[in-house]
């Protein structure tokens, strides 16, 4: 359907300005010509119809919105400040709750470190104990743990820190007596180490010994073994071994180890005395040469054969019209040897049991 025109004068327009006009067919754009009967410029207006019904609902709806938002927005703050008021009751609550199970976490912790320092203080600083080497790691050991204990105690008031630093000067009081123990200890043990020296150089020329062992080369070695032991008796050490009651098995050793040199000694004199005297006689026969003891009195060595090795006289074969007695020579030598080889084995079992002692463990 189409308007119809009416004047302009009646629309309250100038002459030369038609009015708009709308029609059913083309509700979106419709534009009409002016009349134009001047020849001036033609204005042309659009609209969009559609478009503006569209914006007015949106604006209806963010206005809603708008209110909506408007009308919610106090419930909501008030509901963040009640959740603020509960949040600020509960969490000192809770933080004390946790510095409280803490707290008391690291008193019982401390407390039972504190205890069982104490008792590892008590187990280990025991002087009378510390009569060996085991002895004093065990309470080196003891020492040792309760100052890792102690040391794990944090400096928090009324966890007893005061004991802890009281109960680690005690420790370190100790431990300083401990450590004098162990010196004299260790320097006993070196004394027992040297006396086994000695006792296994003896030992290793014993058993290189034989009736066929060279004259010159027994004087030299058994000289040279005269020289250590006189050295190591002539010693400050010796002197010291001496006066230790608790060195008693190692003097028992060196005892021992004397009465062996002496036996060295002396089979080398029953040895010369054949040798260099030209005192022995040989059975008819053969090459085995003895002592004589058919004179009156007989010779010394002879006698201390006899008298300190057991040894008896013999007739030996050859001598039946002019009968004479005597010591085998090789019979008396090897008699000797083996009492010296005894005096070895003497010495070094009490060297056995001194370091077995000194060390904790007993045989």
């Amino acid at each position: 359907m189409r308007l119809n025109n009416s004047s302009n004068s009646a629309a309250g327009l100038p002459d030369n300005i038609s009015p708009i006009h709308f029609t059913d067919e083309d509700s979106h754009q419709t534009t009409s010509q002016p009349n134009n009967k001047s020849g001036d410029s033609t204005i042309v207006i659009e609209q969009n119809t559609g478009i503006a019904k569209e914006a007015d609902s949106n604006a209806s709806i963010v206005l809603g919105e708008i209110a909506e938002t408007s009308k919610t927005e106090p419930a909501r703050k008030q509901i963040s400040s009640r959740y603020g008021i509960v949040l600020g009751l509960f969490l000192p609550v809770v933080l004390l709750g946790s510095s409280s199970y803490f707290y008391w976490r690291t008193y019982e912790a401390s407390h039972q470190n504190i205890v069982a320092a104490e008792n590892l203080y008590q187990r280990g600083c025991q002087p009378s104990e510390w009569t060996n080497a085991s002895a004093v790691a065990s309470a080196n050991e003891n020492f040792g743990y309760a100052k890792e204990l102690l040391q794990k105690v944090p400096n928090f008031p009324g966890l007893g820190y005061e004991n802890v630093q009281n109960n680690l000067i005690k420790i370190a009081q100790c431990s300083q007596q401990l450590q004098l123990v162990s010196n004299t200890i260790n320097y006993q043990l070196s004394m027992t180490q040297q006396v086994q020296n000695l006792v296994s150089d003896v030992a290793k020329f014993s058993d290189q010994l034989s009736p066929h062992f060279g004259y010159q080369a027994y004087s030299a070695e058994l000289q040279r073994l005269l020289n250590n032991l006189q050295a190591f008796e002539q010693s400050s050490d010796f002197a010291y071994v001496k006066g230790q009651d608790s060195l008693a098995p190692l003097q028992r050793s060196l005892a021992a180890l004397r009465r062996s040199h002496d036996d060295l000694v002396f089979a080398y004199r029953v040895w010369s005395y054949c040798q260099a005297e030209n005192a022995c006689f040989r059975s008819t026969g053969t090459s085995e040469e003895f002592l004589p003891t058919s004179s009156d009195p007989i010779p010394e060595v002879a006698a201390v054969l006899i008298n300190s090795y057991g040894m008896t006289s013999e007739q030996p074969m050859g001598w039946f019209i002019l009968p004479r007695n005597g010591i085998a020579l090789n019979k008396a030598l090897n008699t000797v040897w083996s009492f010296a080889e005894q005096d070895l084995q003497e010495a070094q079992q009490a060297i056995n049991e001194e370091v077995a002692y000194l060390q904790g463990n007993p045989q």
